[in-house]
């Protein structure tokens, strides 16, 4: 891969190194990055695809996703053809980048845009990568599931609605771990090319 450039140059994500949190662009990106690799897309097409994956958490502005497809297609990343978009072979390598990136933490908005848009294009990705890549999802989730057992358990101040909630949130978590992990078991390595 080297030194692609998006968002800037080499391994920066505008003024961050690449690796860090995800943040609005960089799902306007893997939304884009991922649509383009399945087929053209334009503008309202993106913003669909956004509506239907992130529902109500999260809706861009279409001022903003305007200006990250610009942004996309002048690094090379995407084609543009009568208006319709498409990933070139540097965008999949982005695409790739994006999908080991980290989301945040799924309880809150962004993370849960992010884990959303990750697995809708997850099978976009190599092999062996949609492993590492898993296995990236639920190690954040099994680490946000000890955070949330801990705060349950420490904090008094909740009250017993606070600490009810509280409790239902870590229940949510652990289905979502139990999920992640039985898309891992049921799609080794060898299975997961057949999945698109």
């Amino acid at each position: 891969m080297g030194s692609v450039a998006w968002h800037g140059q080499g391994n920066r994500v505008g003024n961050r190194k690449l690796g860090g949190r995800m943040q609005a662009r960089d799902l306007i990106w893997l939304a884009a990055l991922g649509t383009g690799a399945r087929q053209p897309f334009d503008l309202d097409q993106l913003g669909s695809v956004i509506d239907e994956l992130a529902g109500r958490i999260w809706t861009p502005v279409i001022d903003v996703m305007a200006s990250c497809l610009e942004e996309i297609h002048r690094s090379g990343s995407l084609t543009l053809n009568e208006s319709h978009f498409a990933t070139t072979d540097q965008g999949q390598q982005i695409l790739s980048m994006l999908l080991g990136q980290p989301a945040g933490p799924a309880g809150c908005p962004i993370g849960q845009v992010g884990l959303r848009l990750k697995l809708a294009f997850l099978d976009l990705a190599p092999p062996q990568e949609r492993q590492d890549h898993l296995g990236l999802i639920i190690e954040a989730c099994q680490d946000e599931l000890a955070e949330c057992r801990r705060r349950c358990e420490l904090c008094a101040a909740h009250g017993p609605f606070g600490r009810q909630w509280l409790r239902h949130e870590t229940e949510r978590l652990r289905r979502d771990l139990g999920l992640l992990l039985s898309m891992r078991d049921e799609a080794p390595v060898s299975m997961m090319d057949g999945l698109a």
